[in-house]
């Protein structure tokens, strides 16, 4: 969260957005090495997008336009390059614009990632996590009512999903209804993890 990291489109912008609040997410490199490719009977170097340090492994990420997706040679070279840097150890991921744009997603990272960058209250996080310890799970609005404990505000709340230390489905609206979990104990929540 808040890493300098360059970029090269706006696509690129928007996926380390997500990268940046997906709580299973450690670091992101933006074109972190280079690989030696056969294609075509020629040797071929390629540099991908990103690297993702996540807590199963590591991804290496290629962000492309859905309209250079449809291309078969394009496919065809991502195809042997998935299969070099897999025999490296890493896992091959390409993340079309309109799986990276899909809303409301990107526009919750967006709101998520701005709140993660303010000062929190420091009394916020003890007082969810012993408000959690009893019901689990609690709706923003809930938490900013302060029907279980002391009142909580929206972007406090925000603020934490964006710090990993709470969960919240980015894929449905944030809003008062939206439910909050423990980071640490997620019951069948979906990251926005990035996937093509």
């Amino acid at each position: 969260m808040g890493w300098m990291i360059p970029w090269e489109s706006q696509i690129e912008r928007d996926f380390i957005l997500l990268a940046e609040v997906d709580p299973t997410v450690i670091a992101i490199h933006a074109q972190p090495f280079q690989v030696e490719y056969g294609f075509a009977g020629g040797l071929h170097h390629y540099t991908p997008d990103f690297l993702l340090e996540t807590i199963d492994g590591t991804e290496v990420h290629e962000v492309k336009p859905d309209e250079d997706l449809a291309d078969e040679e394009l496919q065809k070279r991502l195809r042997k390059v998935g299969a070099v840097i897999e025999q490296m150890g890493h896992n091959f991921l390409i993340d079309a614009e309109s799986f990276i744009r899909t809303e409301p997603r990107l526009s919750n990272a967006a709101v998520i990632n701005r709140a993660a960058k303010f000062e929190l209250p420091a009394p916020a996080l003890p007082n969810i996590r012993e408000i959690l310890e009893s019901v689990h799970t609690i709706s923003i609005g809930d938490l900013a009512a302060g029907r279980v404990g002391r009142p909580i505000p929206e972007a406090t709340v925000f603020g934490l999903v964006g710090q990993g230390k709470l969960l919240a489905d980015l894929n449905e609206p944030l809003g008062p209804s939206t439910m909050v979990y423990v980071s640490n104990n997620p019951p069948g929540i979906v990251t926005v993890k990035a996937r093509q």
